[in-house]
């Protein structure tokens, strides 16, 4: 007898979630982590951990590329607070930690952008559980730029 069972049952898997920049040459490819759900065809959520992918035009230089994003959320941009940060696909990024607000919430913020010679790329990751913040930037973000491809 299978009635005590639910009619529907839901399983998490990763994401695989693809981004391609406006000219059609240049698309990244990253795997999330179970649980995350398109909101938008470049962000993704799950609880309060938020991802979104911003393509710019080649040649846009990644700190530029990041004060573009972030001044269009709004927040405040201060240029010495842009530090190296992880490679991505092989290729150098720049870092900028900060927080953003969305909707009314209150996000921590990593504003990571790299170019690449057909687009530049800036990873915008959230997370607005201050008590998850350090899981999300010492092992959940770390994951997720690890799986980052881009051709």
């Amino acid at each position: 007898d299978t009635s005590c069972l639910a009619a529907q049952q839901t399983f998490l898997t990763p994401a695989e979630i693809a981004v391609t920049n406006q000219e059609g040459n240049a698309t990244l490819t990253a795997t999330l982590p179970a649980g995350f759900k398109p909101t938008s065809a470049s962000q993704w959520q799950s609880g309060t951990d938020v991802i979104a992918v911003v393509t710019l035009p080649a040649g846009t230089a990644a700190p530029d590329a990041i004060e573009m994003l972030i001044s269009r959320l709004g927040a405040a941009f201060d240029p010495s607070q842009v530090v190296d940060g992880p490679a991505i696909d092989g290729l150098p990024s720049k870092l900028l930690p900060g927080a953003v607000s969305l909707g009314g919430v209150a996000y921590d913020s990593d504003a990571i952008a790299f170019e690449t010679p057909n687009s530049t790329f800036v990873i915008l990751a959230m997370q607005g559980d201050h008590t998850e913040l350090d899981r999300w930037r010492t092992t959940t973000l770390p994951s997720i730029l690890e799986t980052v491809t881009v051709n």
